[in-house]
């Protein structure tokens, strides 16, 4: 009720450019004659709300006489229930033409984002739902499975490799590596009873011996088989843990990957599903605003209309003459009480004893002025 709109309106209605009281001071730096009298009359008006959640609005105006205070508030209040009443019951094919613009606008919006979403999942690849993804983390978790089997091999394997495998329980269960101990246990004995009997030289201890070395030769080079099998299943558990790591590591990397490209589509989604909303919510309020349009109603009603004052509100002569008698009595009791407290000097003996606490031995009376000739 205060805009310019308004104001300017009951500045037309009433005519008060043509008033000297509102239009004196007016020099044609501040505007146009209409909004300097606007001005003018703003600084006279009160409106306001009542308390505790009323509906019911107070315009009140201030003016020498009665009868022109009455007719500003009056015809403030007309002017704004008839803008109102302008506002609410505009042409409908305005009002349907301005908000299917509206709709168009946010249609657009959606179409738009709808766009950038399908742009978004065609240049990544990416499906609408996380199927490819959830396969994907799958196999990090099987890949991830068989790295641990494969150091705990990879582990079962040094430990193979660095033991004697002379003394491997593997080799000692061996039918191979049993027999040939056998066999040059039998030979070693059958030397020993030779040698008791014959020479060093002889031709059966020759050839005992040369059968007790070719005995163990063949059992040094079963040993030497398996340690060299343990050395290769070392080297092929290494190899396998490393290329299930990498695999691991190649993994991770699209699943943290196809994480981000997820979560970068879920902002697109997001807007789409807000863009969505908002037009949702537009065309379901389609029905009600061309209903409302086509009303012949206003929100604003008169209780009661203002009357001429019986007599001035202001200024409060009896409580201006209170007022004064206080201040003037303040000021002229205040005032020189405060300068005595405050501006404390000596003027006679009692003062400088009970302030100082110093006795005064001899008083002087008044000394002469002293002339010079």
């Amino acid at each position: 009720m205060q805009t310019p709109e308004v104001l300017l309106s009951v500045v037309d209605r009433l005519k008060l450019t043509q008033n000297k009281d509102y239009s004196r001071g007016y020099n044609g730096d501040s505007g146009t004659l209409r909004e300097w009298v606007a001005k003018e009359l703003s600084k006279n008006l009160a409106i306001y709300q009542s308390q505790l959640g009323s509906q019911l609005i107070y315009v009140t105006y201030s003016a020498n006489n009665p009868p022109e205070a009455a007719q500003v508030a009056n015809t403030v209040a007309e002017v704004y229930k008839e803008q109102d009443y302008t506002r609410s019951t505009g042409p409908p094919g305005e009002r349907a033409k301005r908000y299917a613009q509206q709709l168009n606008e946010l249609k657009s919006k959606v179409d738009q984002a709808q766009k950038e979403v399908t742009a978004f999942h065609q240049r990544n690849g990416l499906i609408e739902e996380g199927s490819k993804t959830n396969v994907d983390v799958i196999l990090l978790a099987t890949l991830e499975g068989r790295l641990l089997e494969a150091q705990s091999a990879r582990r079962a394997a040094e430990a193979r490799a660095s033991e004697d495998q002379s003394v491997n329980d593997q080799v000692l269960s061996s039918t191979l590596v049993q027999s040939l101990k056998t066999q040059l246990a039998a030979q070693e004995s059958r030397l020993a009873q030779l040698i008791t009997v014959y020479t060093p030289k002889h031709p059966d201890v020759r050839e005992l011996q040369s059968q007790i070395g070719a005995t163990r030769r063949s059992l040094a080079s079963v040993v030497q088989s398996y340690t060299a099998n343990a050395s290769g299943g070392l080297s092929v558990a290494q190899r396998l843990e490393q290329n299930l790591q990498k695999s691991v590591a190649e993994q991770r990397a699209k699943v943290l990957a196809k994480g981000q490209l997820h979560d970068e589509g879920a902002k697109y989604l997001l807007e789409l599903e807000s863009a969505q909303a908002v037009y949702k919510r537009a065309l379901e309020g389609y029905d009600q605003i061309m209903f409302a349009s086509g009303g012949h109603y206003t929100n604003v009603t008169f209780v009661s209309r203002a009357t001429p004052p019986v007599k001035a509100s202001k200024p409060k002569v009896l409580t201006g003459l209170i007022l004064g008698c206080m201040a003037a009595g303040f000021l002229g009791l205040g005032i020189p009480l405060g300068y005595e407290l405050f501006t404390r000097r000596v003027r006679c003996r009692d003062d400088l004893e009970r302030h100082h606490g110093i006795p005064v031995l001899v008083e002087f009376g008044a000394l002469p002025m002293r002339t010079t000739a």
